[in-house]
This record gives C-alpha cells, sequence and structure tokens, in this order.
C-alpha cells in the first residue's frame, strides 16, 4: 500500500510542532520515510527536520551503509537547506546488554527508543508536547514481529496492533501498510541509494 495515508497522518499530527525527527539506519525503509518527510515538508518554512543516526555495533560505520547515510543526508540538506541536520550519536549496546541482563537486540531497541524520546523531548513545541518521531517500520517487520512474540507464547490479545502511529511508544510508522518488497521499489524509483543489512 502506498505510504500517502501515513503522511497525512502525521502532517496533521504535525501541524503544531516546529521539528519532525526521523530515525534513519542506512536501510531502504528508513532512508525512504526520511525522503518522504522532507518532501513532505519542503514548503513548511517553520519546519526543522532531524535525522538521528544511532551508531551502536563496537566496529566502524560499513563503507556501503556510511555511502548511503551521506547521499541521503546530501539530498535532504539541498531540499531543506538550513532546516536540516544529521545527529549521530554513539551507544554501548553490549555494556547495556549486561546491565540489563537482556538481548542484545532488546538492548538496541531499548536504547534507540529511549534516546529518541529524549531528543523529542528536547524538541517539544510551547505546549510541551514532544516532537513527532518517525521510524521506517513496515508491515514486513510488523509481520516478523507478531511472529516472534506467538512463538515466544505471547497471546493474541497481548500483541501488537499495525497502525500508522505505534501505540507502544508513540512514534509515527508512515510505511506501516507498506511490504519490505513495495518500500524497496518506491525506494529504487526514488533513486534512493540504501545498505542491505545482514
Amino acid at each position: 500500500m502506498p505510504p500517502e495515508q501515513g503522511l497525512a497522518v502525521l502532517s496533521r499530527a504535525a501541524q503544531n510542532h516546529g521539528c519532525i525527527i526521523v530515525a534513519v539506519s542506512g536501510g531502504a525503509d528508513s532512508l525512504l520515510a526520511l525522503k518522504l518527510v522532507c518532501d513532505l515538508f519542503l514548503n513548511a518554512r517553520q519546519t526543522q527536520v532531524i535525522a538521528w543516526y544511532l551508531h551502536h555495533y563496537p566496529s566502524a560505520i560499513e563503507p556501503e551503509r556510511k555511502a548511503a547515510l551521506d547521499a541521503a543526508i546530501r539530498y535532504a540538506h539541498e531540499v531543506m537547506g538550513p532546516r536540516f541536520r544529521f545527529i549521530s550519536e554513539k551507544g554501548d549496546i553490549e555494556r547495556i546488554r549486561r546491565r540489563l541482563r537482556t538481548s542484545w537486540e532488546h538492548a538496541a531497541s531499548l536504547t534507540r527508543r529511549r534516546r529518541l524520546r529524549f531528543l523529542a523531548n528536547r524538541h517539544a513545541n510551547g505546549e510541551g508536547e514532544a516532537a513527532p518521531v518517525v521510524t521506517g517500520h513496515n508491515l514486513s517487520d510488523f509481520e516478523e514481529t507478531v511472529s516472534l512474540r506467538r512463538a515466544r507464547g505471547v497471546p493474541e490479545h497481548g500483541l501488537p496492533r499495525n497502525a500508522f502511529i505505534n501505540a507502544a511508544n508513540g512514534f509515527f510508522c508512515p510505511l506501516a501498510h507498506s511490504s519490505r518488497d513495495e518500500v524497496r521499489a518506491l525506494a529504487a524509483k526514488q533513486n534512493i541509494q540504501w545498505f542491505e543489512d545482514p
């Protein structure tokens, strides 16, 4: 399904905000989300877009991922000018994993969520409402999450629902009803260079 409906939900919610935060990873989904957000708010002269990246691996950023991020950042700067900012943070996920006694993936997810909430609160509007946060989560991600939770014995009433606004964290997911294949096809159509994370 095309993301227009999800973008409309974001546009309505962002009317009273001067800042939109997009979490990026270098993958097709997050970089497509960033481009769609930049294009959506291109003429909203009072709106700033922040692309946020968490480098949570012990090694250096892969050259292919860096090239994809650099290309996306260049495009955002070209269309948004000084209204665009890129923020990169480092996270020691292994240390956090040991402290929380959880899996690496869960520790990374919690860290991303906590830091995004902190950034969103820093850019709250005059009424104290946190800035909208956009992620590239798509239908395939949702289906994988549901499958994993079912395998872990989570009852049906405890499973998440797919929506343009994530009920657990309030983040916006304009690609929520687009499959991974649809996302990649749209990203290719938009000439987006992305990184395939194994």
